[in-house]
């Protein structure tokens, strides 16, 4: 709820400060009272700046700087060009990266809360925590099963679309394994259960796929070396650059050099490629495959022969969640559905990732190409830069819908 709040606030203010930078520009005529309304608008926009040890506050402090740079340049419209769309990039950012985790949520609904287990002859509802191996439970007709275990008394089918992406509910009758996470089409069934809650398949399932953020994809790794390079060299330059306005007023090359360093504050390019490696894995969770992290995806995009790629990588291998339920165990895709589905996904997802670089690059080449020319001022190159960072964002949150089976 909190981040909720904070986006809802940062909406909120980019629209009041918009407001007050279009009165500046349309009704105010005078000056310094123009001015002094284009600065009013700007810190309304950095009313959420606080001092901390992080790359995001680094970040924040280029943005100022800038923005004082071309203030001091006598540009204040240009000034809030550059603190207003750093904060657009920002806020599309967060919702693309809660777009990409959306997974999660559904996910989180396989874990069932609680469970009706027998106790002294008469079944009470207790949190699924407190329930035994060997236990007895009851599973009515709709509800979710809350544990696994084997089927005792009752026939009904299991629907497992939630996580294997499986169109057709499979059958249960006695004896047969019935498995977390699914839900009961069919009869009371009760069940003795076989494993406790933290072991069961939903909390596996989920455990499994919480973790998209380890084992990094290698573009992963090599974008943070570059990204944090880049953003203490940002921080030092900008710091200059607003001195170097202090000194040299109203000079046009400061201002080029200004708006050079704006496009390059603008760079939310490894924000992209988390949310395609985390809307991959994701996505591909809620269709029955599990990645054990973005280097796998990476590593199964590139292989020639999947199966071979698969038995390398056993320890944290892409998992066909059917294969892995009734055993406990690690296991490979054998199914020739699933396996194209996980390569399409992977493949779909590296290659994402690949013309998101590639296209990143070249936009802020021409664009700085074009400032340093002249041929561009900031208002032109931070929304150039913007929108194709805005494009690449939610291209790179749909990577998980893409792998949505056919």
């Amino acid at each position: 709820m909190e981040s909720i709040d904070k986006k809802t606030m940062l909406l909120w203010r980019m629209a009041i400060s918009a407001a007050v930078f279009f009165i500046a520009g349309l009704v105010i005529t005078a000056e310094p009272f123009r001015t002094i309304t284009y600065i009013a608008a700007i810190v309304i926009l950095l009313l959420d700046l606080r001092p901390a040890k992080s790359f995001v506050f680094y970040e924040q402090l280029i943005c100022v700087f800038l923005t004082a740079g071309a203030v001091l340049t006598g540009r204040p419209s240009a000034a809030f060009a550059i603190t207003f769309f750093f904060q657009v990039v920002r806020y599309i950012e967060s919702r693309c990266a809660e777009k990409a985790t959306k997974p999660m949520d559904l996910l989180s609904k396989l874990c069932s809360e609680t469970a009706e287990v027998e106790r002294n002859g008469e079944y009470v509802k207790v949190p699924a925590g407190e329930v035994k191996t060997g236990d007895t439970i009851v599973v009515k007709a709709g509800e979710r099963i809350p544990l696994d275990g084997v089927v005792v008394t009752g026939d009904g089918f299991m629907d497992m679309r939630a996580f294997t992406g499986e169109a057709a509910p499979r059958e249960l009758h006695t004896g047969d394994m019935a498995v977390s996470g699914a839900i009961n089409f069919g009869s009371t069934m009760y069940i003795r259960t076989t494993r406790r809650a933290e072991d069961c398949a939903a909390q596996r399932i989920l455990a499994l796929t919480s973790r998209y953020g380890t084992n990094t994809a290698s573009s992963d790794v090599k974008l943070t070396r570059i990204y944090d390079r880049l953003t203490i060299s940002l921080l030092s330059a900008s710091a200059l650059l607003a001195l170097m306005a202090v000194i040299f007023r109203s000079s046009a090359w400061v201002y080029t050099l200004l708006t050079a360093a704006a496009v390059l504050s603008l760079h939310p390019l490894l924000t992209v490629v988390r949310t395609a490696f985390a809307a991959a894995i994701l996505g591909a969770g809620i269709d029955g495959v599990l990645f054990g992290g973005g280097k796998y995806v990476e590593s199964l995009a590139k292989s020639k022969e999947p199966e071979k790629e698969l038995v390398i990588n056993a320890k944290e291998p892409v998992l066909a969640v059917d294969e892995t339920l009734t055993t406990g165990k690690t296991a490979i895709i054998t199914d020739e559905p699933r396996l194209d589905r996980a390569v399409g996904c992977a493949k779909r997802t590296v290659k994402t990732v690949r013309i998101s670089i590639v296209i990143a690059v070249l936009v802020k080449a021409a664009v700085i190409v074009l400032a340093l020319l002249g041929h561009i001022g900031i208002w032109g190159a931070v929304i150039i830069d913007s929108i194709v960072s805005i494009v690449l964002l939610n291209t790179a949150a749909k990577c998980g819908k893409r792998s949505k089976r056919n």
